[in-house]
């Protein structure tokens, strides 16, 4: 999944860490992505935050914007970036997505790449883990990695096994699900997401479509 030179709407600074862990460059296809916190700008009038990033090899520009009117303008937080890449620095981890709606800019494929790669990093860090806060990194990946499994989640419609095609934002994503269409059953990964903790106060995930 490349990255794109549109505009992209996001629901939060955490999305956008996922954004760039998980695309690189467009233009150079191999650059990974990093934020340009010097180009974080905000307009009161429109109700949007613009974010700027770019390639780490080739310098090309792309623009995230946060769209406070579908977002509570409080949830739009940078810090919730810096909550992502470094589990375990700040006491909760912010959720990714505070809506209802399906993400704009990362597919269903694709945060099931998220949860693996979040995953294996946690079972890394369980594997030495000899200190508290050790352990507390392991348990906010695990969060975070039920959390990409709850964004996967948003894109089925109700009694639905599978997700439909528009959940799949590229053909390599759609390949991925034709050669391997079990890794995306809807009950698969409500059986993982049954494995992994919730927030404290059992805040963490959303509501499956068709749920009271």
């Amino acid at each position: 999944m490349d990255a794109d030179r549109c505009e992209l709407i996001l629901h939060s600074f955490a999305e956008a860490y996922l954004y760039l862990l998980l695309n690189r460059c467009a233009g150079c296809v191999e650059g990974t992505l990093v934020m340009d916190w010097t180009r974080v700008t905000q307009d009161p009038e429109r109700g949007m935050v613009s974010a700027v990033f770019a390639c780490r090899a080739c310098g090309q520009a792309g623009l995230f914007r946060l769209d406070a009117r579908l977002v509570d303008a409080e949830s739009i937080r940078p810090g919730d970036f810096a909550a992502w890449e470094k589990p375990g620095s700040q006491p909760v981890v912010p959720p990714v997505n505070p809506t209802d709606e399906a993400s704009r800019v990362i597919d269903v494929a694709g945060w099931l790449t998220l949860f693996g790669v979040l995953s294996e990093k946690a079972r890394e860090i369980a594997r030495q883990a000899t200190k508290v806060r050790e352990r507390a990194v392991v348990r906010q990946l695990q969060i975070q990695a039920g959390q990409c499994l709850d964004e996967a989640l948003a894109f089925y419609l109700e009694d639905n096994d599978l997700p439909p095609r528009e959940a799949f934002f590229s053909e390599d994503s759609w390949r991925q699900f034709m050669e391997r269409p079990a890794l995306f059953v809807r009950d698969r990964l409500i059986d993982l997401r049954s494995g992994l903790p919730l927030q404290a106060g059992g805040s963490g995930r959303r509501k499956l479509r068709g749920e009271e």
